[in-house]
């Protein structure tokens, strides 16, 4: 459960870190949230199921479909804008080369 939390938040701070224009993104906003309101609600579920309160046992799948549906919106957006960076990479390269002649 650990490793759900704070390593694949640092993942996702880091390569927002590397393409910023991804972090900025509508979708990196909607898979901040929902993570940030998928793994609590996930976290609380498990420990009141743990400590004998079995009507809180619908919290456990319901955040982690949120943090799954989170997972899917990183990876979209990380995916999107590498490409998009690509893109530019290359556009920046092909003008420099023009300017060059």
């Amino acid at each position: 459960m650990n490793l759900l939390g704070w390593t694949s938040l640092t993942l996702a701070g880091i390569l927002y870190l590397m393409f910023p224009r991804a972090g900025q993104s509508l979708s990196g906003k909607i898979h901040f949230w929902l993570h940030n309101i998928g793994l609590p609600l996930m976290m609380v579920g498990l420990f009141m199921a743990i400590s004998g309160y079995t009507q809180f046992l619908v919290l456990i799948p319901i955040g982690g479909i949120t943090v799954v549906l989170a997972v899917f919106v990183f990876a979209f957006n990380v995916l999107k804008n590498i490409r998009l960076s690509e893109r530019s990479i290359i556009h920046h390269n092909l003008n420099q080369t023009e300017l060059k002649k």
